[in-house]
């Protein structure tokens, strides 16, 4: 795995994923954002580490949109907008998570044998507590 830190796009995989989205048209980023948390969410056997990174970024993506929102590597992240991203994505994102975290996970497999691994650990744990707080009600009047 190429990877040069603990972010979400700190890695080969992600990074490649965030250059996607840049090629999309703005109304398309939020389906392939989608794609890659199910992707995930809904692997059945072993999670190969492409799958696990894209859907981390993506979760990443998500997660910057809540109360709690993280920000986004702007060096290895998407470069342009992300359009405003659907709720029913958080729990998505936190199964997507989730996955990558199990046992059949070669990204966590990678993370865990890495002397980097517990930071890689706690920027998904806040991720994932990024994801289960709701985004912010939009005052009618902004």
């Amino acid at each position: 795995m190429g990877a040069w830190g603990t972010g979400p796009f700190d890695n080969d995989d992600a990074a490649d994923f965030a250059t996607s989205l840049d090629h999309l048209q703005p109304e398309l980023r939020v389906g392939a954002i989608r794609d890659a948390l199910t992707d995930a969410a809904e692997q059945t056997g072993y999670l190969d580490r492409d799958v696990g990174g894209a859907a981390v970024a993506a979760a990443a993506l998500v997660a910057a949109q809540g109360d709690k929102g993280l920000p986004i590597d702007c060096i290895h992240g998407p470069k342009q907008l992300i359009p405003e991203v659907p709720g029913d994505l958080r729990p998505i994102a936190a199964l997507a998570l989730r996955r990558v975290l199990g046992e059949c996970s070669e990204l966590n497999e990678l993370w865990l044998d890495s002397p980097d691994g517990e930071a890689w650990l706690h920027m998904v744990a806040q991720l994932t507590e990024a994801l289960s707080t709701a985004p912010a009600e939009q005052d009618c009047w902004s």
